[in-house]
């Protein structure tokens, strides 16, 4: 019984009860309807990466990556599966937090817009710390998308979900600290093992100050949209800036190769 009410409480902590759309937005069936369009154009890009040229692999996504490998642990295989997980943990999460089971259609679209308006920030601080990357020869704008949506997703999952909702049932109910110094803890490790997961021995980026501090703090930013706004928008504003940065790395490659 203790054990059901601590997660009970981190529940509530992170998807809180109210019908106003502050609260509606942080639904975890709210945050299921607006990412699965995401969640779907993801797996069908991975499956025509995989069936129109099967020699070409999308690059890799660490977060997708161990996702599937806990599904395997499970018994389970196959590149959808870890979709599959993310659509058990938020019905879950839905049914733990004891939410209604309705779908205000406003609210997604308002989801959508704070998605992109959230997402500019994070532009912005791209340009100060360092220009957009560029893509080289052998990159291509199409599956840099794929992976965008994949990260805005799974990345989310793992480091904003899954991390801090863990950390909050360790620091808050576990160790008993003040709620509002836990949650700076959580969403300061939350961001450092997020920024740290790209390079080895966990990701194949090799490691730049630069790239660590910029993504440090993009991790502060999206943690603290995932406490207050919810994982869809979170997911959302994560995958919109991605979408962005790789455009406008395709249009500066296209542009310096005179295309």
């Amino acid at each position: 019984m203790a054990k059901r009410q601590t997660t009970r409480k981190a529940i509530d902590l992170l998807s809180p009860q109210g019908e106003s759309y502050s609260h509606r937005v942080q639904r975890p069936l709210h945050c299921l309807v607006f990412v699965l369009p995401f969640l779907i154009a993801f797996e069908l890009g991975v499956l025509w990466r995989h069936t129109v040229e099967p020699g070409r692999p999308l690059p890799s996504l660490v977060a997708w990556r161990v996702i599937g490998q806990f599904v395997e642990l499970l018994g389970a295989s196959g590149f959808y599966f870890p979709g599959l997980a993310l659509v058990v943990i938020l019905l879950a999460c839905h049914v733990v937090a004891k939410h209604r089971w309705s779908i205000e259609w406003p609210t997604l679209l308002g989801m959508l817009g704070e998605s992109v308006v959230w997402a500019i920030p994070l532009c912005a601080f791209n340009t100060v710390v360092y220009q957009a990357r560029t893509g080289g020869v052998e990159a291509r704008w199409i599956d840099d998308v794929i992976l965008s949506l994949g990260a805005g997703i799974y990345e989310e999952l793992v480091f904003r979900l899954i991390a801090i909702t863990l950390l909050s049932i360790l620091f808050v109910d576990v160790l008993s600290l003040n709620k509002h110094v836990a949650i700076v803890i959580v969403i300061a490790a939350s961001a450092l093992l997020f920024s740290a997961h790209h390079h080895p021995p966990f990701g194949d980026e090799p490691f730049q100050t630069s790239r660590f501090f910029f993504r440090t703090v993009a991790g502060v930013y999206l943690a603290g949209i995932f406490v207050f706004r919810g994982f869809g928008i979170a997911a959302g504003t994560h995958a919109f800036y991605d979408i962005a940065i790789v455009t406008i790395a395709a249009i500066r490659s296209a542009e310096h190769s005179g295309l």
